[in-house]
Parts: structure tokens; C-alpha cells; sequence
């Protein structure tokens, strides 16, 4: 009897190691990559995490004619990156106004403050957008970066230990380097990343069912599914669906070969067939009325004709894969030097960057691991095709023309190539870390590319690109080129390339050495191991660092007097006269005439065209943003617009600056202006009589007359049983986002 405690002891104390081993490689295999991703996000955006700074572009403001008054110190200072003015213009007012909704208990689905009353056309179902409605504060843009980190950084390192089966630092490296790739940090702030962020998480579960035989793993398709639709942009969201598809049909065919026709593996294609199912119906509710306003938009009308709003480029945007910065960009200090780059970064190929040694050394020393040939030729085959729109590759060009995928943003589908590209270099992180490296002849054509770009680069510094010493003759002559007026702003452009210059010449000499070093050696030497995951973290942080502006909380839409005014007056809409682009009234609880939420209602966009200045800028993807109305003021203060903006209610049309000589507006304030028209209709009135007119072009026609009086007649498309002379008033008892 004596020896039972003993035994007893020792299966408790063999109980207690695995339960210690078990806690330990828990918080190793969790809580080192989550460290690490949420070091990398504090490096990029420490001072907007901790409210200091705000995660916008809110230097957009200060621009002439768009919100700041001319006595603000900031006013008409240079903008860090005009390209990113969607995010003031757009993503900031339609979160501000859900963050309303939400505090006054209500779920947004009308927006009466833009387009005369237009359906609200954001994902109500998104985590992201339920993390960014659930405070007014500003300060959550920095945590919703945060949290599409952590969301696909950990999904990056799942999917290397599961699906690559990459040892554990590898796949941390993997995971701290994800949220760091150029699509993230240049997608920053906007809802692209959005969907993209479940694309790993998506791809585990369809190779549990078709590699893994864990059928139950068909409810983490229908998940995945469901958060890829709801949570942002659905053509982008399309795009990851198809990388899943392409995927599976890897997994099935690399897997049972010339039985992939047989019961048993159609039965498991079949059960990710039917999470994807699952998924769509779940997030039916939330994405068919998407879809169905989406349909009566003059951008889905164009597109659905052939429009391509971002057609493809050429070879000439390959560079960008491995040197973002070469053509350049929109950003305060370089300037863009080739007309197809634009400078406009986040539509370009640059959004692929995934590093330069990752994927010019790291990336080709997967093919020394052989159980990964075969995914290895899936994520080449993958980049080619996703970046094949960028590259303007013939057949895929094609292929991409299809109806139905010409809806898509081609351009934005980089982001599949720099996961395939990520993928890639893990293995071959792990082909280091593992010692498996076996040297084969073709390896000294990447060493050879990297000796020739560290090369090139050291050539081009102190030689500046021919656009900028065209810009140089250019500005010394008088001509400034926006903010670049005189010899130190050109300056700054030249020690803008020269300084991107030397930083990619460092890494690919860097690059090459390690080449060299493992051709000649044909084993790693151990500093490699150490040092190249330092390498890689420090070339991501240093091409994100800076890339998002964070600007003073002061800029955050100071009160504009003047504005606060006529919120408080009668009721009417208002438009802007050469200023005050579309939705930046909503600051003020003023509704406008005019809207931007990426879709632009067709018919409301035809009513408004025949109201517009001749001169009026009319923007692609935002018809009505810059919207100047034809007016005619006769002193002291009568104003007279199109017929169809009395119609529309627009009471208010506020201009900036100085008012017209021998006008006295009945608002003026500090640099704004505003008329009122006495002849606009309020929210809701009766016409005497109506008139049938089916023919749309007539009924255009008959609109534009400028005699037409929207009080006396309306003209519908299809007969009505009315009298021939209405009697009757009309109100709105209430009115709030979800009904009136």
C-alpha cells in the first residue's frame, strides 16, 4: 500500500508538465504574435492610439475653398496628400453620422443630409463599422487599424502553421509582417481592407474540409463567408471570394489528382460549395438592398457599358512590386513623375509591396522545400493573375473584361498577390530557419536582380528622374506646380527620390550579399537567421512610417459661425457655390442637394446636371462633389437657381471669400457667405397639376425649360387618376434615418 502516493505523485506531476507545456505553447502560439502585431501598430501609430494625434487627413481642410476660413492659422497650408481626401470627404462623415444614429438608438438606414434623402449604402452587419459607429470620438480610427491588425496578422499565422505547416518563428515573422504590407498601410483608414482582413482566415477553413477531411470545418467557410461580404466594400469582398475559389480548386485537384471526379471528393467540394451558400444567404438581409441601390447608380451604369474608371497601365508598373516609391507620389515633398502612376499610390501596383528582400530573396528560396512545390506554383500562378490587370497581361485583361467581373476594381486586387508573395517568403524564412537550403543555378538570377537594382539606385541619387529636372526649368521659369513654387521645394522633391533611392540600394546590396554569401556557402551563416527578420520588420515599418498623416485635434471640423447659423434658421437644403464640397455640411446638421457615397443615383444625378454650371467639375467616382449651381443674384440679395433646385428645396446657397460687388447676403460670417432662395419648395408640397410624360429625354427636356414652376406642375412617367387641379397641403410630422 505504500506505493500508491508514490504513483499517484507521479501521475499528478506528469498531469502537471503536460498542463504546464500546454499553457506554455498556448501563450507562445498566441500571445508572441499578437505582441509583436501590436508593436507594430503602436510604432506606426502611437500618437493617434493615445488621442494626441487624429488618424486623418484633416490638413485637407485647410485647402482654399473647402472648409477652414481664411483667418484659421491653417489655412491654405500644404496638404501632406490631397489623394487621401476621401477620407474627410467620405469615410469620416458617413462614420460620424452612423455614430449618431447609434447614440440615438436608431440604425441608419436613410441619409436625409445628402442627394435630396438617399438610401445609406454601408455594410450595417460590419464589426469594423459597429467598432467605428460605437463612439463620436474620432480617436477610433487608430483602433479600428488596430484591429484589422490583429485580425489578419493572426489569420497569417494560422495559416502558415496550418495550412504551410511553418515552424513557429517563421510564421510569427509571417504574422508581424502582414498588417505591414503596402495594401494595409496604404488602404489605411479606408474600407477596402475591410473584407480582405478574412482572407486567410477563409482559406484554413477550406483546406480543413478539402485537405484536412474536417467537414465540420464548412461552418468556418459559411463564417468566413458571411464576415467577407457584411464587413466592407463588395466588389473587393468578390475579389477574395474568387482568391477562396481559385483556392479550393487548388486543394481538389493538387490532393486527388485523377480522382477529383469520384463521390468522396466531390462530397467535400460540394460542402464548400455549400459554406459559401451558407454564407451568402446569412448576409443576404444585409448586402441584397446594397445591391439593389448599388444598381441604380450612374457609376454601375457606366461600368456596365464598359467603362473602366482605372484602366490597365502596362510592364511599366511591375517596378512598383519591389520599388513603390520609383514613379514617385502624391505625398507633401515628391512629386508624380510619370503620367500612369498619377502618384496615386494606393491604385498602383505599389499597393503589392510586401518587401523587397521578401520577395526577391526570400520568396525564391521556397523552391527548396519540396513538399511545397506544388502550393508554391499555386500562389506564383496567383500573383500573376491578380496582378495581371496592373501589368495589362492580354488574356487575363480578357478575362477580367467579362460582364459581371468588370464590375470589379481589377487594380485593388493586389492585395492576393502580396499574400501569395508573403506566403512564399515564409517558406522561405523556414527553409533558413530549418537549414535546408540546397543551392540550384537559376538562384544567381535574383542575386544577379538585386546587384543590378542597388545598382541602378546608386545611380539615380543625385540624378533626379527627367519629369523632376523638367519640374526644376519649369518652376525657376515662374511655374509653380501646386505647392512646389521655388527652387526649395523642388529641392525637397530631388532629396525625396535620392533619399528612397539609398534606402533601396541598402537593401538590395543587403540582399545580395546574403545570396552570395548562401550560393557560395551553400549553408546560412548564422547571422542570416538573426538578422533578416530585423531586415524585413525594419524595410515594412520604414516604407509605412508616416504614409497616414496624423494631424493636431484642432483641425477636427471647428465650428464655422456662419453654418451654426442657418442650421438654426427655416428648413431647407443648401448647395455650395465654388466651395464647401458635398458632405462636409453634415458637420453642421445641414442637408445638402448634393451627396458622395461612391454610387451616385443615376436619376438624381440627371436632375442635377440640368441645374450645373457649364464649369462645373464633375469627378468619376463623385459626380456632385464640386457641384457649382448656375445663379443668378440681383441686388441686394435676391438669388434665382434652376427650377429643379427650387424643386429639390435648396434654400441656401453658400459661397466663400468676398460676395459679389453690390450684394448684401442675408448670412455672412468669417470668410462664408449665403444667400436665400425664396422660391424653394419645402420637403414636401402638392403640385397644382400633374402632367404624363414616359419619355425620359422629353421629360429632361421639359425640367430644363426655365419657366417650368415645380409649384404649378409635376410630371410623372406613368398615368395617375388625379384631378385636374390638385388642392391640399403637405408636412412632415417626423422624420428620422429609418422613416418619415
Amino acid at each position: 500500500m505504500k506505493w500508491l502516493p508514490v504513483e499517484e505523485a507521479a501521475i499528478l506531476n506528469a498531469g502537471m508538465r503536460r498542463l504546464w507545456s500546454r499553457i506554455i505553447a498556448c501563450i507562445r502560439g498566441s500571445w508572441i504574435p499578437l505582441l509583436g502585431i501590436l508593436a507594430g501598430q503602436a510604432i506606426l501609430y502611437g500618437p493617434s492610439l493615445i488621442g494626441s494625434r487624429i488618424l486623418l487627413p484633416l490638413d485637407i481642410l485647410s485647402q482654399p475653398g473647402v472648409y477652414l476660413p481664411a483667418s484659421h492659422p491653417a489655412a491654405g497650408q500644404p496638404v501632406y496628400d490631397k489623394v487621401l481626401s476621401d477620407l474627410i470627404f467620405l469615410a469620416e462623415p458617413t462614420r460620424s453620422f452612423m455614430a449618431k444614429e447609434f447614440r440615438a438608438g436608431s440604425m441608419a438606414r436613410w441619409n436625409p443630409m445628402q442627394y435630396a434623402g438617399a438610401p445609406f449604402p454601408v455594410p450595417k452587419l460590419s464589426p469594423f463599422v459597429w467598432l467605428g459607429a460605437s463612439t463620436e470620438s474620432p480617436v477610433i480610427w487608430a483602433w479600428i487599424q488596430v484591429a484589422l491588425a490583429v485580425i489578419c496578422g493572426l489569420g497569417a499565422f494560422a495559416f502558415c502553421r496550418r495550412v504551410l505547416g511553418i515552424s513557429f518563428w517563421p510564421a510569427t515573422v509571417a504574422a508581424w509582417s502582414y498588417p505591414l504590407t503596402g495594401f494595409f498601410i496604404l488602404w489605411a483608414g479606408y474600407g477596402l481592407p475591410y473584407s480582405v482582413v478574412w482572407l486567410p482566415w477563409l482559406l484554413i477553413a477550406i483546406h480543413a474540409v478539402l485537405r484536412s477531411d474536417h467537414p465540420w470545418a464548412g461552418i468556418g467557410i459559411s463564417v468566413a463567408t458571411f464576415l467577407t461580404l457584411v464587413s466592407g466594400a463588395l466588389d473587393i469582398a468578390g475579389q477574395v471570394l474568387l482568391t477562396s475559389g481559385l483556392f479550393a480548386l487548388w486543394c481538389h485537384f493538387d490532393r486527388h489528382g485523377q480522382r477529383s471526379f469520384a463521390r468522396r471528393p466531390l462530397g467535400a467540394l460540394a460542402i464548400v460549395v455549400g459554406g459559401w451558400v451558407l454564407g451568402f444567404l446569412l448576409a443576404a438581409p444585409d448586402i441584397l438592398p446594397m445591391l439593389e441601390y448599388s444598381g441604380t447608380g450612374a457609376r454601375m451604369e457606366r461600368r456596365g457599358g464598359g467603362d473602366e474608371e482605372r484602366p490597365p497601365v502596362g510592364l511599366v508598373s511591375l517596378p512598383q512590386v519591389v520599388l513603390p516609391n520609383i514613379y514617385g507620389s502624391s505625398e507633401r515633398g515628391s512629386f508624380p513623375a510619370i503620367p500612369p502612376a498619377e502618384g496615386n499610390l494606393l491604385e498602383s501596383s505599389s499597393a503589392t509591396y510586401t518587401g523587397l528582400l521578401a520577395t526577391l530573396l526570400l520568396a525564391p528560396l521556397a523552391w527548396c522545400s519540396r513538399r511545397h512545390r506544388s502550393i508554391n506554383w499555386f500562389f506564383v500562378a496567383l500573383s500573376i493573375f491578380t496582378l495581371g490587370w496592373c501589368l495589362n497581361l492580354p488574356i487575363i485583361v480578357d478575362l477580367l473584361r467579362i460582364p459581371g467581373l468588370n464590375m470589379m476594381s481589377h487594380n485593388r486586387f493586389t492585395f492576393a498577390a502580396s499574400f501569395a508573395i508573403l506566403c512564399l517568403a515564409t517558406v522561405g524564412l523556414d527553409v533558413l530557419w530549418q537549414h535546408t537550403f540546397q543551392g540550384q543555378h537559376w538562384f544567381w538570377v535574383p542575386a544577379a536582380l538585386l546587384v543590378f537594382i542597388a545598382v541602378w539606385c546608386l545611380l539615380q541619387v543625385g540624378s533626379p528622374p527627367e519629369e523632376v529636372r523638367q519640374l526644376r526649368v519649369q518652376v525657376l521659369a515662374g511655374k509653380p506646380f501646386d505647392f512646389i513654387r521655388d527652387r526649395a521645394g523642388v529641392e525637397a522633391v530631388e532629396a525625396w527620390f535620392d533619399r528612397h533611392f539609398r534606402m533601396a540600394a541598402l537593401l538590395s546590396a543587403t540582399g545580395a550579399a546574403i545570396w552570395i554569401a548562401l550560393l557560395l556557402r551553400q549553408k546560412m551563416p548564422r547571422w542570416i537567421g538573426a538578422a533578416l527578420p530585423v531586415v524585413l520588420l525594419g524595410d515594412l515599418l520604414w516604407y509605412g512610417y508616416g504614409r497616414r498623416p496624423q494631424c493636431d485635434p484642432s483641425l477636427y471640423f471647428p465650428r464655422i459661425p456662419m453654418l451654426e447659423e442657418i442650421a438654426k434658421a427655416p428648413p431647407g437644403r443648401v448647395v455650395g457655390f465654388n466651395c464647401l464640397p458635398a458632405r462636409l455640411a453634415e458637420t453642421h446638421g445641414l442637408r445638402d442637394v448634393r451627396g458622395y457615397d461612391a454610387i451616385d443615383p443615376a436619376r438624381h444625378i440627371d436632375l442635377m446636371a440640368i441645374a450645373a454650371d457649364p464649369r462645373s467639375p464633375v469627378l468619376a467616382y463623385s459626380q456632385t462633389q464640386w457641384f457649382t449651381p448656375r445663379a443668378a443674384l440681383t441686388p441686394p440679395n435676391d438669388v434665382r437657381l434652376s427650377p429643379v433646385l427650387d424643386m429639390l428645396g435648396v434654400r441656401y446657397l453658400i459661397g466663400r471669400g468676398e460676395p459679389p460687388p453690390g450684394t448684401r447676403p442675408q448670412f455672412r460670417g468669417d470668410d462664408y457667405w449665403a444667400f436665400v432662395n425664396p422660391r424653394a419648395m419645402p420637403h414636401a408640397f402638392i403640385p397644382k397639376r400633374v402632367q404624363t410624360v414616359a419619355n425620359d429625354r422629353e421629360r429632361k427636356g421639359l425640367l430644363a425649360q426655365p419657366n417650368f414652376n415645380p409649384a404649378d406642375l409635376a410630371f410623372v412617367e406613368q398615368t395617375v387618376d388625379l384631378p385636374a387641379e390638385a388642392k391640399g397641403t403637405a408636412e412632415i410630422a417626423g422624420e428620422t434615418s429609418s422613416e418619415v
